[in-house]
């Protein structure tokens, strides 16, 4: 859309709408508001000679000269899109399509010029749309098809135990680690944590001895552990904690657990 039409129709908008107003408004497509008001000023000028506003009382109006050109060039840039659309749903995008014409059928019932230009120059017919009709209706029948499928799929994966996903807040998945400790009886925990500065940090507050990122801590410490993650502000998945069959990957937000799904499933 050319700046002109763009202040038209700011101004259709807006009627009575004072300069400053009108600046503010096209300022932030420019560098600098120098440069915006000079298009402004050079622009309004043309409108004027051209007879597409009117300046009364210091307010800018829309003449009906430009409401029909306006009018005229919203119209025929519907029927260009609705063309696009049409050559876009063969290709699969049947979104567009769809709302494109949702708005093509409002406007026309109610605007005879749009209904007309519409016919004229539209490139499709409506066996085109038809067939569109009919080759949606094969994939969602395709899909539904494939959600049975799916469905079926993961009943099985549930029942053969695969691995599942739980993410809860720090404190939360903390308060869980520790229940699970204590009920399952470990006496030693293994832990893993990237970075030499980390485990420096560990290693000098729980005695942990680090070998290929992971060592092992008493039960007892299991706490203070995540008391110092949680104090490190610890990226997501930088440290992480062992309770077979659970494997929780620690943050300073969040901690995200992975186990079977049998594991996972009343947690």
């Amino acid at each position: 859309m050319t700046f002109l039409n763009s202040v038209l129709l700011i101004v259709k908008q807006s009627p009575g709408i004072d300069y400053n107003s009108l600046l503010n408004k096209v300022s932030p497509n420019y560098s600098s508001v120098n440069s915006a008001r000079a298009a402004l000023s050079r622009t309004l000028k043309d409108a004027s000679v051209f007879g597409f506003v009117l300046r009364k009382n210091n307010g800018f109006f829309l003449t009906d000269k430009a409401d029909s050109m306006l009018m005229a060039e919203m119209k025929n840039k519907l029927v260009l899109k609705l063309n696009k659309s049409i050559a876009s749903g063969k290709q699969g995008n049947v979104d567009g399509l769809v709302e494109t014409l949702s708005t093509l059928i409002a406007r026309a019932r109610h605007d005879e010029s749009l209904l007309k230009a519409a016919k004229s120059s539209s490139d499709f017919f409506i066996s085109d749309i038809q067939e569109l009709a009919e080759k949606t209706g094969k994939k969602i029948s395709h899909l539904q098809y494939l959600l049975k499928i799916l469905e079926s799929h993961l009943d099985s994966l549930k029942e053969l135990d695969f691995n599942e996903k739980k993410q809860l807040p720090f404190s939360e998945g903390v308060a869980l680690l520790l229940r699970i400790c204590g009920e399952k009886g470990f006496e030693e925990i293994t832990i893993e944590a990237a970075g030499e500065k980390l485990q420096e940090t560990l290693s000098l507050a729980l005695g942990a001895k680090f070998k290929d990122n992971s060592a092992t801590i008493k039960k007892n410490q299991l706490a203070d552990f995540f008391s110092l993650i949680e104090k490190q502000a610890v990226e997501s998945g930088k440290v992480s904690v062992f309770l077979p069959p659970i494997k929780a990957r620690l943050g300073t937000q969040n901690c995200f657990l992975v186990a079977p799904f049998s594991s996972l499933k009343n947690i």
